[in-house]
């Protein structure tokens, strides 16, 4: 039932984060979704109440899919046409790194600490490298 909530409220969050892209430019709008993100976990660590969690879950899913689709443009508009397939590319193997390391430092920090609260929440560590890095870019596709 979870799984079904998150991929549904994804699909809302991919569909209206382009209006808020739009308005406000790509990279603002993920640094946005990361904010969310990092308060969402933090709600989670203290979460005691399954229909907190379930909400906050929504709210995940909105990030989540707003996150992808928002990542996808910026790579589709930032990259030179005919290296696009090289930075979807890196793009891909990028993923496929944080596939692995995400859910390995979150078995370690739990095995480590016997609490898969503390490992949710040492998950912000890669948000936060996240939103610095995103400080670096350019964004010059809000509406002027």
């Amino acid at each position: 039932m979870l799984l079904i909530i998150i991929q549904v409220f994804a699909a809302i969050g991919a569909i209206s984060s382009g209006y808020l892209a739009r308005i406000f430019g790509i990279i603002k709008t993920i640094r946005l979704t990361i904010i969310v993100w990092i308060v969402s976990i933090g709600i989670i660590f203290i979460a005691e109440d399954k229909t907190l969690f379930m909400f906050i879950s929504a709210i995940c899913g909105i990030v989540l899919g707003a996150t992808q689709a928002l990542a996808r443009s910026y790579i589709a508009i930032s990259s030179p046409k005919e290296k696009s397939g090289e930075f979807f590319g890196f793009m891909t193997f990028s993923s496929k790194i944080a596939a692995i390391f995400g859910p390995m430092i979150f078995g370690i920090i739990s095995r480590l600490t016997d609490s898969q609260r503390l490992s949710i929440l040492s998950l912000e560590i890669l948000f936060i490298a996240g939103f610095i890095i995103l400080a670096r870019l350019r964004d010059q596709s809000a509406i002027h």
